[in-house]
Order: structure tokens, then sequence, then C-alpha cells
């Protein structure tokens, strides 16, 4: 009878060890992740892709490590749902205000994208033309090719991809307003336009593709 008492004895003695390491296992894993969360937020660094990448890594090995260890322990499964609710908040505002410092980053080269070739403020996100008529149409398409020549050798491919969208957007104008051009506007026009198609051609990527396609619009005009 004393063999099977000690017997259990021990078996309980086992278990409660057992149970007291795994409890300190959870304990010492969310504290873990609880002070890496609160490092992150003190941090508060500049944001760049890579450095939120190892944050998410660092993030996501803890917050495993965390869960798997308070799997059987609901104070601890909490404190860690905790910390995990508190991270996710700070990166919802973390990468908010970057989207929103990205977007006027983006707007602001833009606007002075569109500034140096049509003028300060003349073009907004609608980009409408319909400041442009019969009588200054002439200079805008001088002044847009001037610029597009002076600066082709450092525009990127995004940026051809603007001036596309740009002389296009001009062209329609130019349609609408073309029954009120003098003859000697509408002659000198065409001779920008050519000059950029040249331009163009020689200096965006892929553009070779769509000279012909040019080409054909211009004999229609």
């Amino acid at each position: 009878m004393k063999k099977i008492v000690l017997m259990l004895s021990c078996a309980a003695m086992i278990s409660f060890v057992a149970c007291e390491k795994k409890n300190d296992e959870a304990t010492v894993t969310r504290k873990e992740l609880r002070d890496y969360v609160d490092s992150v937020k003190k941090a508060d660094a500049e944001y760049s892709d890579t450095y939120w990448a190892n944050v998410e890594a660092g993030y996501q090995t803890k917050a495993v490590k965390a869960e798997a260890a308070a799997a059987n322990d609901e104070e601890e499964k909490k404190k860690v749902q905790e910390a995990k609710s508190d991270f996710e908040a700070y990166k919802a505002k973390y990468t908010e205000e970057y989207q929103k410092k990205k977007d006027e980053e983006v707007y602001a080269k833009k606007k002075a994208f569109r500034d140096a070739l049509f003028g300060e403020g003349k073009i907004g996100a609608d980009i409408s033309f319909a400041w442009v008529d019969a009588k200054n149409i002439r200079g805008v398409y001088e002044n847009f090719v001037n610029v597009v020549d002076a600066n082709k050798d450092n525009y990127s491919r995004e940026d051809w991809d603007e001036i596309k969208v740009l002389y296009e957007a001009l062209d329609t104008r130019k349609n609408e307003v073309e029954k009120e051009l003098a003859t000697k506007d509408n002659m000198a026009i065409a001779k920008q336009k050519v000059r950029f198609v040249a331009i163009k051609a020689a200096n965006r990527p892929g553009a070779k593709a769509e000279e012909n396609s040019d080409a054909k619009e211009m004999d229609k005009q």
C-alpha cells in the first residue's frame, strides 16, 4: 500500500513539475513577445519595406512560439492575444502613415513634373486642359516639347508613361479647339508633334513599337 501511495505521490509531483515548467515557458515566451512588441513601438523607426519585413519576421516567430506555449493556459493565452492585438493596431497605424507619406511624395513629384511641362498649377489630378484655347495652344505644345527634349536623357520608363498620358490629353484638347486655330498655328503644332514623336521613339524604352501607330495618327490630323 505504501508503494502505491509513494508511486501516486511521485506521479503527482512529476505532473506538477511538468505543469510548472510548461507555465514558466508560457510566461517567458509571452513576455518575450510583449517586450518585442513594445520595443518595435518604442523604436518607431522610419518606414522601409526591408525594415518592416524584418519586424514582421521577428514578430511572427515570437507570436507562434508564445501561442504554442500558452495553448493550455487560458490566462497566458489571453495575454498573448493582447500583445498580438497591440502589434496589429500599431502595424495598421504605422503602415497608414507610411502610405500617406508615400502618396504625398508621389503627388509632389508628379506635380513638379507636370508644372515643368505646362506651368505652375496648370494640370491637376483630373488632367484637365480646359485652360488651353486656340490662342495659347501653340505655346503650350512648344513648351511641352522643349522641356521633354531638354530632359529626355533623365526620364524613367514611368516618366515616359506619364508624358504619353499628358500628350494624349493635350491632343484631345487640340481636337476640341482646332476649328478656331489659325492655319500658321496649326502648322506649327504639327511640326512640334512630329518632333515629339521622334524624341519619344529615340528615348522611351519600348517606344519603337509605337512609332508606326503614332505616325498613322499624325496622318489623320
